[in-house]
């Protein structure tokens, strides 16, 4: 177990370590550390752009997916949303055996054999290990923990953010902000939810092969509880 001293200060509101525990216990503090190269790498990947343009595209994006900001924001979020008790019974699942399991599966993310076999479940739309009742689990706990929506959510702020990039990049005095530029794609959004949920599922489907039904099934049932819905 991860420190915490909840027993002996039951405050009102989470205290600095206590969040600190919340982000690293969830893997999110983990995400927040890597943007900074993710979004190195989304830049490289503008075959299109020379190399004097690579670097401010990257700059832009840094600007708007700022590690320091977004943890700000998701420490806010937890003071808001959690007391003490549910925080506390959110690390009970954070440290479970299950929970492990499950963010070591996630960590696999971006192992070259794995992101190899992601694509080829998503060219060929399918995964032969998905059974139905695997299908099925994975799809509750994408319902239970809004995946689905949040995913949607990257994918709309991550091309906002290219377009607000190149906008200040080529027409520094006519830019659009970021915040405009997002709110444009808001009638988008339910054109790409099917196609975003079954790449997601299929990814899941890769990621979580190591993972056993009975940890999912404890990841889905952690979802509905109120603390898993607000965290």
């Amino acid at each position: 177990m991860l420190g915490w001293g909840l027993a002996t200060a039951r405050a009102a509101t989470p205290t600095d370590a206590d969040i600190d525990a919340l982000l690293r216990a969830s893997g999110m503090q983990a995400q927040l550390d890597q943007i900074p190269n993710a979004l190195r790498t989304a830049g490289q990947q503008q075959g299109g752009l020379g190399a004097g343009l690579i670097k401010p595209l990257v700059d832009t994006l840094s600007a708007v997916f700022n590690p320091l900001e977004l943890q700000r924001l998701m420490r806010a979020e937890v003071v808001r949303q959690l007391d003490t008790d549910t925080l506390a019974a959110a690390m009970t699942w954070f440290n479970s055996a299950e929970a492990h399991s499950i963010l070591a599966a996630e960590q696999r993310l971006f192992e070259p054999a794995v992101m190899d076999r992601i694509a080829a479940a998503m060219e060929s739309g399918t995964t032969p290990e998905l059974t139905p009742a695997r299908k099925r689990l994975l799809q509750e706990i994408d319902r239970a923990t809004g995946a689905t929506e949040a995913a949607l959510d990257m994918m709309m702020n991550m091309q906002a953010a290219f377009l607000t990039a190149f906008s200040h990049l080529l027409m520094p005095d006519q830019a659009n902000e970021f915040s405009a530029t997002l709110a444009s794609f808001a009638g988008t959004r339910s054109q790409y939810r099917k196609l975003v949920q079954d790449q997601l599922l299929l990814q899941q489907a890769v990621l979580m092969e190591p993972v056993t039904d009975d940890a999912l099934q404890k990841l889905r049932d952690f979802a509905r509880t109120d603390a898993g819905r607000k965290t």
